[in-house]
């Protein structure tokens, strides 16, 4: 095989290699889930004209899903619920509507909310609230929350006008690989002393480890094998 055909297989394929297996890293590379977790009250009733809901940002493009941990108050209610998803408390339009029955909501347990990615999220501000109309006394859910302010990016709402406190939701994030790797980056240099704190030495460092990584290769393709030294002292020897 010719050598210089060699040497391209043997970098050229090692290289792939870490380009596939970094581009899948980077693409199961989880972003989320970010919110408020503390709960310690109910919001109360989502019934008639009572709408609960909460203000808060998003961190990172492509937000796909929002979680709220719900309760049912340990019955069984009938009810449709409605989760609206809006720029803000005063806008009138949804970015996304979902309607469930109360019977399909777990008590005490979070409530996914999926919808296709927003793609410009990040550093936006979003609105979520539930409604349930038809929802009465006794036969309504809840959203739970905290008394204390907690979630300093956002606060609750009470028939959309500003309440106290919090309420308790978990979002997460699709962004495009180009996204991730600033994520990652950021992540890498988050509170780190020096350069290591420098995005560029990372951006740095990974051509420096790839070139090393191929100059090791083209060494050891340039080893020979006993094989062929032994050929080579039986071709010297013989002349």
């Amino acid at each position: 095989m010719n050598s210089r055909f060699t040497y391209l297989i043997g970098i050229g394929a090692p290289l792939l290699a870490l380009l596939l297996i970094g581009g899948v890293s980077l693409e199961k590379f989880a972003v989320g889930p970010v919110g408020q977790r503390i709960n310690d009250t109910p919001a109360g009733e989502i019934r008639g004209s009572i709408t609960i809901g909460q203000l808060f940002t998003a961190p990172y493009n492509g937000l796909y899903r929002i979680d709220v941990l719900m309760a049912t108050y340990a019955r069984q209610n009938t009810h449709d619920v409605t989760f609206h998803l809006r720029s803000s408390p005063q806008a009138d339009n949804d970015l996304v509507k979902i309607t469930v029955n109360a019977r399909e909501i777990e008590d005490n347990q979070f409530r996914p909310f999926t919808f296709e990615p927003l793609r410009d999220s990040a550093g936006k501000s979003y609105y979520f609230f539930f409604d349930s109309p038809d929802s009465e006394p006794g036969d309504a859910v809840t959203v739970w929350g905290t008394i204390k302010d907690l979630y300093p990016e956002g606060r609750p709402f009470r028939n959309h006008r500003k309440a106290g406190g919090d309420l308790v939701f978990l979002t997460y994030y699709r962004p495009s690989l180009l996204d991730k790797f600033n994520i990652l980056l950021d992540r890498l240099t988050a509170n780190k002393p020096l350069f290591w704190g420098d995005r560029r030495f990372y951006l740095l460092l990974a051509p420096l480890y790839m070139a090393l990584l191929s100059l090791f290769i083209v060494q050891v393709i340039k080893i020979p094998s006993r094989e062929e030294k032994d050929s080579d002292d039986e071709v010297g020897n013989s002349t």
